[in-house]
């Protein structure tokens, strides 16, 4: 951890992103310990209550929510919405229903490149929280986890913006 300590010295801002696969870990309680010294660290903490069960079983909403007064945690759940999280704030944002699924690869790293540029572009936490959503709602109505230029949605971050010529499909 001593390179995330670095970088918060240096005033570098953290977000985490849990995104738990067993596999990728020598044991659980190893990956317990990471994952909560990564906690420690963030200022914003995205996680899925899907992560969080495999990651810290039962009590992981709550191992989670312990941090509620250091970081900004974006709790994604088994139901097309998430919870906004801080000491000040808990606030249910709903997704709007998406019909035409196809694949759903890259849909939580989508919500969380939204989630994150919205945050670094000066959204508050619901704005940030839709435009995740939007996104990961484009996402998922293509094969894999590059979406065509054209399906991006406008407004993720901002105001819309016109896309120069030779980006237009």
């Amino acid at each position: 951890m001593s390179v995330l300590d670095r970088a918060r010295q240096q005033g570098r801002r953290i977000a985490f992103d849990t995104n738990f696969r067993p596999r990728g870990w020598p044991d659980r309680r190893m990956a317990q310990s990471s994952y909560r010294a990564a906690f420690d660290r963030a200022e914003i903490i995205l996680a899925s209550t899907e992560d969080l069960d495999l990651l810290f079983g039962p009590e992981g909403v709550q191992d989670l929510l312990s941090h509620r007064s250091s970081a900004e945690l974006v709790l994604k759940l088994a139901t097309p919405a998430c919870r906004v999280i801080s000491a000040d704030r808990d606030e249910e944002v709903r997704a709007e229903p998406v019909g035409d699924v196809v694949d759903t690869t890259a849909a939580g790293d989508s919500f969380a490149a939204a989630y994150i540029a919205a945050r670094l572009s000066g959204a508050a936490p619901r704005e940030a929280a839709r435009a995740g959503h939007r996104l990961a709602g484009a996402v998922v109505r293509h094969p894999g986890a590059i979406i065509p230029r054209a399906a991006m949605p406008s407004g993720i971050v901002g105001p819309a913006q016109p896309q120069p010529k030779e980006m237009r499909a």
